[in-house]
């Protein structure tokens, strides 16, 4: 009997959509400020009420007013820094402030204002760091380190590393991926554990002391947490950067979601930093470029919040990381978009991919990724189901509207024994079939020697120049004038 019981709790569908009158903690946007971010991921406020925002793919600082009055902006990081070193975090303590660089292996410091910029290369038992995370409480300067899945800290000014703890894991006091880190009123680190699906409580020497939160698909669980941050009376927000919402937290107790003053849930997109100011929150989306002001509004008697389900069987939850609709039905995701499974969507792929787990921010959400994927531009659908109108060879699997999509030709599940034939299966890197001569790319792009024919699915010609011909019909030269002056640029991002 025990058994039904588990099975009808892990198959039991998602929350429906939004609904009025559910229980929540309810804040009014107040304003939504877009002048330009790309991908931005933190927000700190500092003892001026100054909010300092963090530009990812601009490597750059901008500050508002507690209104949403632009107040300055200058770089995070030295403009010459290799593209896919990008910042992921920031710190303030009185007088300085911290950028993390995870690509990079370092910090950058530099006054409140961008000046007197230098960096900081933190290692600890002669292992280089990957901070992703930073927080500065106590005298310290916490970090999460990306590489070895672990908490460190130093004492400030930052010089030497003095202490680790953590390693990979699901335990207690272990990680898989720490990201975003908050303090709260009674001295404690509290860390998001993005893959463990829990936001953890540690003493400042670094003992565990508990967890709020745990791994799950429906309210009062935790998906993809990311920011967190903890308000004057001492409620804990937590952002969900794939199911787009905020949760609210006291003691370890969920207290609802995020909420308008209907009741009806806020949705954000890709909301990742957090930050909290008097009755003011700062939730930044990465995915709408944006950063939202919000205002509390009096809490209604909504009633209790919804009862919270979790996925406790880990086995289960490897999988339920990336395919969603393995948790029992799918009816309250992106309904604009219901012709694609959660695992197939671009957010899927960015709510790791941002930085947190993997840095792909250079290419993701800005137009390097193959042009057929199932992604909006300019309001509509882009990929031509026309262009696939004689089916992908190979076997390549596509949706059922006939798109491309990202697990085409990327999977986490092929396994391949190694060149000698002997051991172990060992993985590739994440693609459907081996590609060291290209046989992935050309199995839709065939080359023109293949079959004689000349048409758009030919692979890139080789020895064409990338120039204007010196004569009509100059052989050696693209006959593309779009192709005349070098590729794309959407290709070097």
């Amino acid at each position: 009997m025990k058994g039904w019981l588990l099975l009808l709790l892990l198959l039991a569908p998602l929350a429906p959509g939004p609904v009025a009158g559910e229980a929540g903690i309810h804040y009014q946007v107040v304003k939504r400020l877009q002048p330009g971010f790309r991908q931005p991921l933190a927000v700190a406020v500092d003892e001026r009420g100054r909010v300092l925002l963090l530009d990812g793919i601009g490597r750059r600082l901008w500050v508002f007013s507690p209104g949403g009055e632009m107040l300055d902006r200058f770089p995070a990081m030295p403009g010459q820094e290799p593209a896919g070193h990008l910042p992921t975090d920031l710190a303030l303590d009185d007088t300085r402030l911290y950028v993390a660089d995870p690509a990079g292996g370092r910090v950058w410091v530099q006054g409140h204002d961008g000046s007197d910029r230098h960096f900081w290369e933190p290692e600890f038992g002669g292992a280089a760091l990957e901070p992703s995370a930073l927080l500065v409480a106590g005298g310290r300067l916490y970090m999460s380190d990306r590489r070895s899945h672990r908490i460190c800290w130093a004492p400030l000014p930052p010089e030497k590393v003095a202490g680790c703890l953590g390693k990979a894991g699901t335990g207690r006091g272990e990680f898989r991926y720490p990201y975003m880190l908050a303090e709260d009123g009674a001295g404690y680190l509290l860390v998001s554990d993005v893959l463990n699906g829990r936001i953890q409580m540690l003493h400042r020497d670094g003992r565990f002391v508990g967890q709020t939160g745990r791994f799950g698909v429906v309210p009062g669980t935790l998906f993809r947490p990311n920011g967190v941050s903890v308000s004057g009376e001492g409620l804990v927000f937590v952002s969900d950067v794939y199911m787009g919402w905020v949760s609210a937290f006291r003691d370890g107790r969920f207290l609802g979601l995020l909420s308008d003053g209907r009741g009806e849930r806020i949705r954000f997109r890709s909301p990742v930093g957090l930050a909290v100011a008097g009755d003011r929150l700062f939730v930044v989306e990465a995915g709408g470029d944006s950063l939202v002001i919000l205002r509390r509004s009096p809490t209604r008697g909504a009633g209790a919040p919804p009862p919270v389900q979790g996925l406790p069987q880990v086995s289960r939850r490897e999988c339920v990381l990336c395919h969603l609709t393995w948790a029992g039905g799918e009816r309250d995701f992106r309904l604009e978009e219901a012709h694609l499974l959660p695992v197939t969507r671009p957010e899927m792929c960015f709510s790791c991919h941002h930085g947190a787990v993997r840095e792909s921010r250079q290419w993701l959400a800005q137009g390097g990724q193959h042009p057929s994927l199932p992604a909006k531009r300019e309001g509509k659908w882009a990929g031509d189901t026309e262009a696939l109108a004689e089916g992908v060879p190979g076997g390549l699997p596509v949706d059922d509207s006939g798109h491309l999509r990202c697990g085409s030709c990327h999977t986490p599940h092929r396994e391949r024994p190694p060149p000698d034939g002997e051991g172990a299966p060992v993985r590739n890197s994440w693609l459907r079939r081996d590609d060291g001569r290209s046989q992935l790319c050309t199995a839709c792009h065939r080359p023109e020697a293949d079959d004689g024919r000349k048409g758009d699915r030919r692979n890139h010609p080789r020895g064409v120049k990338l120039a204007p011909p010196p004569a009509p019909g100059a052989v050696g030269y693209t006959t593309n004038p779009g192709l005349e002056h070098g590729l794309p640029g959407e290709l070097g991002r």
